[in-house]
């Protein structure tokens, strides 16, 4: 694909025990504008902030064990963030559904998922979508629950799409 983001995220081992990372390969989804029937094919690539999260309460020996080093950053792995992770390819290829908004540096979507013990939570997803190298891309560079939900302007998915289209400024809440 030769993009600009991590195409394939190598596993972590922690206490001999191997957590697969390969959900967050990069991929490509293509939406469908139900009322023109227009398609947008996006490649979509996730950030290491959809697993690992700095945590000040970790030891210096915890933070060591769990640090996952990424070509641009290194966090300690956060299971919690991992577990709910696993949902993100099947959100993401329902965003268009979701309820999206502009957060004012990326859109944000808000979906609710169910956490480890089947209870629904309300889970945000943190993206960038823009044009590279003439293909429309979509950075997922940050996914982890809310325990606040706030009132915002929803945004329209393909409006999204289609300003990328017109080579247009995205969406943004007044």
């Amino acid at each position: 694909m030769t993009i600009g983001e991590v195409e394939q995220w190598h596993h972590f081992v922690y206490n001999g025990i191997t957590y697969d990372l390969s959900h967050l390969n990069a991929s490509k989804v293509v939406y469908t504008n139900p009322k023109t029937e227009t398609q947008y094919e996006f490649i979509v690539t996730y950030s290491f902030h959809c697993f690992a999260k700095d945590d000040n309460a970790l030891s210096a020996a915890e933070h060591s064990a769990l640090l996952y080093i990424a070509p641009r950053d290194s966090r300690p792995f956060h299971f919690e963030r991992y577990e709910d992770s696993k949902q993100l390819p099947e959100i993401i290829r329902k965003l268009h559904q979701a309820y999206i908004f502009d957060a004012g540096y990326d859109g944000c979507a808000t979906v609710q998922i169910l956490n480890e013990a089947g209870i629904l939570v309300h889970y945000k997803i943190i993206f960038k979508a823009f044009r590279e190298k003439k293909k429309f891309r979509l950075h997922i560079s940050s996914a982890h629950r809310l325990t606040v939900v706030g009132k915002t302007k929803r945004i329209n998915f393909f409006t999204i799409a289609e300003s990328l289209v017109k080579n247009k400024p995205l969406p943004r809440n007044p």
